[in-house]
Parts: C-alpha cells; structure tokens; sequence
C-alpha cells in the first residue's frame, strides 16, 4: 500500500517577522513591569536595612541610657591644632562613628571585635578649613588608616556591610575620597544612612551639647526655633530629649553615595559619599539649613534631593554640572528618600515636602509639630 506523506509547509519569511515583532512588543511590555518589581524589591530592602538600624539604636539606648554619639573625636570639634613640621595626630583623634558603635547591635558583634578603639578610624584631620596643617601636609596617627596600617585592605573597616547600604544605589565598592581639604579615606565600606544633624551637624567645631539652645529663624521667615537634630559631634540624644516626641524627629536619613560638589553627570565622584566607620567631613550627616540668604536660597540646597547649585544661588556652578550637595537627603528611589524616625518607624518622605515641615521633622525639639508627612 502506497502512504501519502504530508509535507509540512515552513515558515515564510514575513510570517517569522511577524513572530519575532510581537516577541519584541511583548518584551517591551514585560520589562518595564520587570524593572518595576525589582526596584520595589529593592526599595522594600532599603526600608527594611532602617528598620533594623531603629531597632540596633533601641537597644543601644536601653543599654547606655542614650543614643551613640554621631562622632567620637573628630578633629573637626577637637580643634588640636597641628603645624608644618609637626603632622603626628594626637591620639585623642579618632574619627569613630556612631554606626562603628551600633555594630554589635545590629548582628555585627564579630566584626566589632575585630575593632582596635585605641587607633583613628580614618586620617586624622584635615587641611586648610580651621587653618590646619597650613602646608596640607596630611597629619595621621601611625596606624589610622583602616586600622591595619596604610595600604591595608583587610581591615574590619574596609568591610561592605550590606545593612548598612540601599540595594537600588548604583555605587558599589570601597570607597577612597583623596580630599586634600578635608578627611581622606582610603577603601573604606561605604553607607547610604545618615545621622540626623538639624542645622549643626556638620557645619561647625562644636560639640553636640554646646547646641542646646541653638535657634535658626524657619525658612519661610518664621520665629526662631531650637534647631539641634538627634545627633553631632561628641553626643547624641535621650528620648527624654526629643520634646517634639520620637515619632516626629528624624534619626537617620538616605542619602546616595554620587553626590557632591562636582558630580557631573555620568562621572561618580565621592568627595563627599560616606564611611560607615570613620567620620568625614559633609558626609555623615543630613541637615536642613533654613537660612533666607542667597547663599541656601530658601533651603533649596539642602532639600531631600535637592541640588548644590541652583539659578541665583550666590556661588552657583553651572547648574547641569552637579547633583546633590553633601548633607543632603537623597535616594535613587524616585520622588523622595527614606527615613528613619525616633520610634523606630520608617517613613519615605517626599522631595516636595515643604522646607518649615522638613525642618520641624529634622529638629527634635523646636516645639512645632510638623503636621502630616
């Protein structure tokens, strides 16, 4: 018996066009939800990395019966003066962070083992800004540099420690900021979370307690407020302290690691990006400081994502040159950044806040409620 056998018929060549189309058109559709999930995902990490540092700072508060300094003897506040010829730092020049204390609260407590307090965590001090080291000359303890001595990379501090960093920040690695003004860091583990400062916590060489009673008039002209955030040099708050209450004071704040004075678009610079271990100058910190002056145009600068420089800021760089200004509160989530508050909650707050309720929520005890945020 004869079999009659059916040739299959092959694909035209427009009808595999049209296959490989709507593949593309269905990828197109699919990767943008794709896109969308994994940055909630990632978001939802960066929520969850504050939420366990609220929790490390409420212990540490149970413990000691107050919050870890934001910085434990940093040149900045120390004022020792070093000369030409004379560039040893003094011992009593460390540059310790409160995230460096918070380690063994927050399931570090190896790592903090590791940590020799006796030695800086970063060089010493820095140059020309207090009239130090008027040659530049960098001034060091012998062994400040990671703890393991210059050049050394395994140190504790040049640890990524991933609690400490928002999954969505694109910079990745250690971070060295060659600075010749201020602190330099070499391969240090790098942080997105901030201390609150208020107004003072990086701009002067005074103490967290000095400020007490430091007022500044509001943004939009109002009365002067106590504007003293939780943190700053050499202290930190009580609870008893945030007299505005916990749930409307600002702990930490997110800040992105590409930010800085020169930040041109598509080039990374950390001048001012952060160490989790060692202070350094504009960088450990996120303030607000609402001055009606042209120099903080209305705060503008120092807003959650806002620039360095703007049109008719006084001083301002082309605009499209920089990003975010060092101590601003910034993410690569889109519309705001995320925020650790005094009770432990985490609240994403957006960057059209305005600049009185942004201010309210940095100062733990300027006696305004900031109202809904």
């Amino acid at each position: 018996m004869l079999r009659h056998v059916r040739k299959r018929r092959a694909f035209t060549l427009i009808e595999l066009l049209v296959v490989i189309a709507i593949i593309a058109i269905l990828v197109a559709l699919l990767l943008p939800a794709v896109q969308q999930a994994r940055e909630a995902a990632r978001r939802t990490q960066c929520k969850s990395n504050l939420k366990q540092l609220g929790i490390g700072l409420a212990n540490y508060h149970d413990v000691n019966q107050q919050l870890p300094p934001g910085d434990i003897s940093a040149n900045r506040v120390r004022g020792i003066t070093y000369t030409a010829g004379n560039d040893v730092g003094s011992e009593d020049v460390k540059n310790h962070t409160a995230l460096l204390l918070l380690l063994p609260y927050v399931d570090q407590a190896t790592l903090y083992q590791e940590i020799d307090f006796d030695q800086a965590t970063g060089i010493a001090c820095h140059g020309a800004n207090l009239g130090v080291n008027p040659t530049g000359a960098w001034a060091t303890n012998p062994n400040n540099v990671g703890l393991d001595g210059p050049g050394g990379e395994d140190g504790p501090v040049h640890k990524v420690i991933a609690g400490f960093l928002c999954p969505s920040d694109s910079v990745t690695g250690l971070l060295t900021r060659p600075d010749a003004r201020h602190y330099h860091t070499e391969r240090h583990g790098r942080t997105n979370y901030l201390m609150a400062g208020g107004s003072r916590g990086w701009s002067t060489n005074r103490s967290w307690m000095f400020h007490a009673n430091s007022t500044r008039i509001m943004p939009n002209g109002g009365p002067r407020v106590r504007d003293r955030g939780m943190f700053g040099h050499q202290g930190a708050a009580r609870v008893r302290d945030m007299s505005d209450g916990s749930s409307n004071t600002i702990a930490f704040g997110e800040a992105r690691q590409a930010i800085g004075r020169d930040t041109v678009p598509g080039i990374v610079n950390t001048s001012h990006s952060a160490a989790w271990a060692a202070y350094t100058w504009v960088s450990n910190y996120v303030v607000t400081h609402p001055n009606r002056n042209a120099n903080h145009n209305n705060n503008v600068r120092y807003h959650i994502n806002g620039p360095r420089d703007t049109p008719g800021m006084a001083g301002s760089a082309a605009v499209s040159r920089v990003r975010h200004h060092g101590g601003t509160a910034s993410s690569a989530h889109t519309g705001g950044a995320h925020f650790l508050m005094g009770d432990g909650a985490v609240k994403f707050l957006n960057e059209n806040i305005g600049v009185d309720q942004y201010a309210y929520l940095m100062y733990m005890g300027d006696g305004e409620l900031p109202g809904d945020f």
